[in-house]
């Protein structure tokens, strides 16, 4: 199926390999191009049967399917992936960067994860790496696992590399003449070239400062004053690592008899459980929705004798698996509390709000990534939910699709405007909105309306429900300068009314009922 035109035979070293083809963006032909994949092992007669049938049935053309598998060719003979990786995804500007890493077929999903999203942007190599590791694991060799684990995990974040650099830079202080003073200036100046250096390196998911007041705020509470995006490849390698201390853990604790029972050996398996639970801890702040890591945790807070903290673990974990879909994971992560708002707002929402467009404009024949097409067809629809004891605007919104007809897209935007009276959003008969939510939501529309806007999604309607049906006359005076030609109009009936006429039980059966089964996760 697959007949090489390059002159390589399989077995050659790479050194020959790169002296045939030379650099990697010249082999641009379909046949030379898998030809020489084939021969590097990165694909197999399967996979080159899947790759031709969909240029054969034109699901895809010559040009994307090179396209697609060209970053791991040229991983494979260590080219400068990283310089047309930063080219390529490297845009300050967020929605920009994550918008290029998703491939085509995203489009029209109702579905949506942003650590999947920023998975493609994670040096490949990390993967192999982890499988030497889960083969050394496999043949009981748990030290030698870590360290391949490890080692794994150090190309999934480019940050790691930085503070490492840096680590070095301030140990050259110590040594004497021009390589002190050399080290010492590139210390000094860390502050200065770590994003000029980072500008340079492969991308990835990477952390983001905070605004100096929420920064300082969760300091105080000794949180981090950061946020990072989640990173699967990372929490895999993590959570791999945390299960190899524990089976090493398990085998230590076989081999121990009283009579050989000490204090040193007691430690050092103790010791053990508590690394085992860092990596785990570690695996569940880098990816929240990796479930795997959560289990790690609980098993280890079981060995250290943490019954109740692995108790409510499990007890989450279970609820996790037997939860209703809502639209998103990032979504059903907050309404868990598995995420912290900041997370959610500074990271998971922008994410979520730029599938959401792409999805829009894809569907709407008009529409156009690179010059958008104001799409007028869109309505909203805005209610305020309880969570966590506060009040949160949750916003969908529903537009005609040329596939799918009438389509509707849940929490579109989802903010808090109050951290209490949550129990009155729900207050029969419409609910009642507290002050503070009250002159905080119009602001949050019209910036809504504004990204929206900016991104070419017209709206036309706006509809109004729990907890702010009777503000109508308010919204449309509000909106009436920029947004004139919005129609702002009340819910027939809300949340708060059904659960007034039918109970909350009967209500929630309605509401389950209604929602659209394309929301639904697969």
């Amino acid at each position: 199926r697959c007949e090489p035109r390059c002159s390589i035979k399989i077995g050659h070293t790479k050194r020959m390999i790169l002296t045939a083809v030379g650099d990697i963006d010249t082999v641009v032909g379909f046949d030379d191009f898998f030809g020489l994949a084939f021969q590097l092992g990165l694909i197999s007669e399967c996979q080159f049967d899947h790759v031709t049938d969909a240029v054969a049935d034109s699901s895809a053309t010559e040009r994307k399917q090179v396209s697609d598998f060209w970053p791991v060719v040229s991983v494979a003979l260590d080219m400068s992936l990283r310089y047309t990786c930063r080219l390529e995804t490297g845009s300050k500007n967020m929605s920009e960067r994550l918008r290029s890493s998703w491939p085509d077929d995203w489009i029209g999903r109702h579905s949506f994860s942003l650590t999947s999203a920023l998975q493609p942007l994670v040096h490949p190599r990390w993967e192999r790496l982890k499988d030497i590791g889960n083969e050394a694991l496999t043949a009981g060799e748990y030290d030698v696992a870590v360290t391949w684990y490890r080692r794994a995990a150090s190309l999934t974040n480019t940050e790691e590399a930085l503070g490492t650099f840096f680590l070095a830079m301030e140990e050259g202080r110590k040594k004497s003449g021009a390589l002190a003073e050399a080290a010492t200036a590139i210390a000094d100046a860390r502050t200065d070239l770590f994003e000029v250096i980072r500008s340079w390196l492969p991308d990835g998911p990477t952390s983001y400062d905070l605004p100096e007041e929420i920064s300082e705020s969760l300091k105080a509470e000794g949180k981090p004053g950061y946020v990072h995006e989640p990173n699967l490849p990372r929490a895999i390698c993590l959570t791999n690592s945390a299960a190899a201390k524990l089976q090493q853990h398990a085998q230590l604790a076989v081999k121990q008899t009283p009579a050989r029972s000490r204090r040193g050996s007691s430690r050092r398996i103790r010791s053990l459980l508590k690394s085992a639970l860092s990596d785990a801890e570690d695996a569940v702040r880098f990816c929240p929705e990796y479930v795997k890591a959560r289990y790690r945790v609980a098993q280890a807070k079981r060995l250290l004798g943490d019954e109740g903290g692995a108790d409510r673990i499990e007890r989450q974990m279970r609820l996790w698996h037997e939860r209703s879909p809502l639209c998103w994971v990032g979504f059903e992560l907050i309404c868990f509390g598995w995420l912290t708002y900041v997370e959610y707002d500074f990271l998971y929402s922008p994410a979520y709000f730029e599938h959401a467009c792409r999805q829009v404009l894809s569907e709407h024949k008009a529409g156009s990534f690179d010059a958008p097409h104001l799409v007028t067809s869109a309505a909203l629809s805005a209610s305020l939910v309880p969570l966590t004891g506060g009040q949160w605007l949750l916003v969908g919104l529903q537009y005609f699709s040329s596939s799918l007809g009438p389509t509707k897209i849940d929490a579109i935007e989802f903010r808090a405007l109050d951290t209490e009276n949550g129990d009155d959003v729900e207050r029969p008969p419409n609910g009642r909105a507290s002050k503070l939510s009250l002159a905080r939501f119009p602001v949050a529309l019209r910036m809504l309306l504004r990204k929206l806007k900016d991104r070419g999604v017209g709206v036309h309607a706006l509809c109004l429900g729990q907890a702010l049906t009777e503000q109508v006359e308010r919204i449309r005076e509000c909106l009436k300068k920029e947004y004139r030609n919005v129609d702002v109009y009340p819910a027939l009936t809300t949340y708060a009314t059904q659960i007034e006429a039918f109970g909350r039980e009967e209500a929630d059966r309605i509401a389950n009922k209604e929602r659209n089964p394309f929301f639904d996760f697969n």
